[in-house]
Parts: C-alpha cells; sequence; structure tokens
C-alpha cells in the first residue's frame, strides 16, 4: 500500500505548483471553466504533476477534477473500470485565490466503484489525513510551509491488498523516488512502518469531554466553541458520540445546490441545533474536522467523487456513519446520485436528517 508515497506527492504538488501563488495569482492565472466556478494554473499545474506521479505507482485510469471537466468522459471510469485514482488537485479554489488556508489537495483509490484509499493535504499547516479501508484514519502532522517538521508517516496495513500489477513506465524524471532525504520537499521526516506501541489520538470532541487540553494550536479555519478545542494530535482518529441533545450538535450544511424549497428547510431548522453553518466550502477541511469531532455532521447536495470519496472513506474509517439522505444507503463514489448526509454515529445521522430535511414521500400502499 502507498499511504507515505502518495503522501509525499501531495506534498510534492503542494510545494511545486499551489504554495507558490497562494496570495500571489495574477489576474491571468484565474479564470472561470463554468459560469461561477474557478479555476488556477495552480489547479492545472498540480493536478498534471500528481496524475503523473500517481501512474507511477499505479498504471490505472486517473480520474482528475480538471481533466474531466475537459473530457467529461473520463467521469464513466469511475463505475466501469477495475480501479481508478481519483483526483482533486485544489479543493476549496474560492476560498485559494481570496487568500484564505482552506483548501486542501485530494487523492482517492477506488476499486470495483468502491473507495479503498484516501489521502488528504491541507498545505497550510502541512496537516495530511490518510485513511485505508480496514486499517482506520490518521492524521499525520508535517512540516509547515516556512520551516520546520512534524510527526513521520506510518504505513497502514489492513485488510486492503494489492496484487503487483500493472505498475506505470516512467522516466527518471517522473518516477517516484522512495530514498530521498528526509530533508527534501516531499518533507518526509523517515517514516516507516506504524509502530506498535504508537497510541491512537483521540478526536477533538473526545478531548474536550474528558477534559483533556489538545496538543497543538488550533489551525485557521476554527470556528470551535469554548469547551470544545478543535485539534487532536497526530494519529489514529477515533469518533466519539456526538451529544444527543439537538440544541448541542454543531454541524454545517452546503446549500448552493439545493432547491428553493429544500434550502429553506435547511434554514429553517438552524435555530435547532447549537450551531450550523455553510461550512468552509472545501470538503477537505470539513470532512476533517468531522472526524476530529469539531462538527457533528455535514450535508451536501453535489456529490462529485473527487471531492467526497476521500472524505467519505476517513470519517468512516474514524467510526462515522456516511448515507444517502433519501433512502439511508451507504455511498459509493461510482453512484452519481444527489445528496449526502455524514454524521458522527448513527443517531445523530436520524436526527439530522429528521431536521434537516423534509420527509420522505410515504410508498403507496401495494
Amino acid at each position: 500500500m502507498w499511504i507515505d508515497e502518495v503522501t509525499d506527492i501531495l506534498r510534492e504538488a503542494a510545494v511545486e505548483a499551489i504554495l507558490p501563488r497562494h496570495r500571489a495569482l495574477s489576474e491571468g492565472e484565474i479564470t472561470e471553466k463554468t459560469p461561477g466556478e474557478v479555476v488556477t494554473v495552480a489547479d492545472r499545474e498540480a493536478e498534471a504533476l500528481i496524475t503523473r506521479r500517481l501512474r507511477c505507482l499505479r498504471d490505472v485510469p486517473v480520474v482528475g477534477e480538471e481533466a474531466t471537466a475537459s473530457v467529461p468522459a473520463l467521469l464513466r471510469a469511475v463505475r466501469d473500470a477495475p480501479e481508478v485514482w481519483l483526483v482533486d488537485p485544489l479543493d476549496g479554489t474560492p476560498n485559494f485565490v481570496a487568500g484564505r488556508a482552506d483548501y486542501a489537495v485530494m487523492a482517492a483509490l477506488v476499486r470495483g466503484g468502491e473507495t479503498v484509499a484516501a489521502w488528504i493535504l491541507q498545505p497550510a499547516t502541512g496537516v495530511a489525513y490518510v485513511a485505508e479501508k480496514g486499517s482506520g484514519a490518521w492524521r499525520l502532522d508535517g512540516p509547515v510551509p516556512g520551516g520546520g517538521s512534524g510527526a513521520g508517516t506510518r504505513r497502514l496495513t489492513g485488510s486492503v491488498r494489492y496484487d503487483p500489477g500493472p505498475t506505470g513506465a516512467c522516466s527518471p524524471a517522473h518516477r517516484y523516488d522512495a530514498t530521498r532525504s528526509p530533508a527534501d520537499p516531499f518533507g518526509r521526516t523517515g517514516g516507516g512502518p506504524a509502530r506498535p506501541d504508537a497510541a491512537p489520538a483521540e478526536g477533538a470532541a473526545a478531548q474536550s469531554r474528558r477534559g483533556a487540553a489538545p496538543p497543538i494550536p488550533s489551525p485557521p479555519h476554527t470556528d470551535a466553541a469554548p469547551g470544545r478545542p478543535p485539534h487532536g494530535g497526530a494519529g489514529r482518529l477515533l469518533r466519539s458520540a456526538a451529544p444527543g441533545d439537538p440544541a448541542e450538535l454543531r454541524g454545517a450544511a452546503l446549500t448552493g445546490f439545493l432547491s428553493p424549497a429544500a434550502r429553506a428547510h435547511v434554514e429553517g431548522s438552524a435555530s435547532r441545533f447549537g450551531a450550523l453553518s455553510p461550512g468552509t466550502k472545501c470538503a477537505g477541511i470539513d470532512y476533517p474536522r468531522l472526524a476530529r469531532g469539531d462538527l457533528d455532521f455535514l450535508l451536501y447536495h453535489r456529490t462529485l467523487p473527487w471531492d467526497h470519496a476521500p472524505g467519505t472513506l476517513l470519517v468512516t474509517e474514524a467510526g462515522c456513519v456516511v448515507r444517502r439522505p433519501d433512502d439511508s444507503s451507504p455511498y459509493r463514489p461510482s453512484d452519481d446520485r444527489s445528496g449526502l448526509l455524514t454524521a458522527a454515529e448513527a443517531r445523530t445521522w436520524q436526527t439530522a436528517r429528521d431536521l434537516l430535511l423534509p420527509p420522505l414521500p410515504r410508498k403507496a400502499d401495494a
């Protein structure tokens, strides 16, 4: 499994294509690919780099957000190909263009229409989140841009197993080099096999409820209330149960693509919760917030696979529940239906479903 390698590929893309342009984009480096949806030269260059590197690890189709914008037929591979890579080279592009820190780089490996591995890198802090089906979800502290390194990576060796091929035919300039120095710009810190004595890191909500202080400071995107610290340390993510009282629940609902009636229903339910916001409008920020305990539920309408495959595996492996709100079916990236509700556990999922969305129509009697 390539947990370390793909994490390093995302770090390389951030260093080479993204971070140098943060708050430094020229007017000609920002364009509109569809009405109201912007793309930057950083998106495109990062995706090109990540695509080349991933194909050197495993030469299967790469379905990237920007490539699919140009060739929509690429999306069929998520459903039809035995195995594909998914890439979102710059999730939260409007935030990036505005100079905010709420953006991420994401990738996932999908086999048979199901996500089996996921990677989320938050370049502004150097923190990465990784998950492998059957192995759990992990936070990896990395180098914060500008200096300093964090905890080393760990390898996940769970239930997902791989045959040796196919592998990509890579020129020396494009081949991943696992022997690079720990001081290289990928941010490797000599990571190796997971330490068997490494203690899991609890989510922030779990730490809060037993009175423990978080070991590192809050990132720029936090909106945690007093008493609910926003961060746990590097290690395994284990989501604790959310409060039973809806008035204590904290959630995010992205309503921009909802119908007017559904949007009005969500907005009308806001007062029933402790906090309900639009979130950061970056799945690569908000899914980790749910896994850590900063949020208790997330509601989305549009469910493009590169936006949601990485985060849904992360939160599922942390113990959360991910279901379609229309029929409670599990999420699969090969399913192009709209609507996705994710919550800390089944009880919170049902509470959020009941309060946020109109009741489902009753089936006619046979």
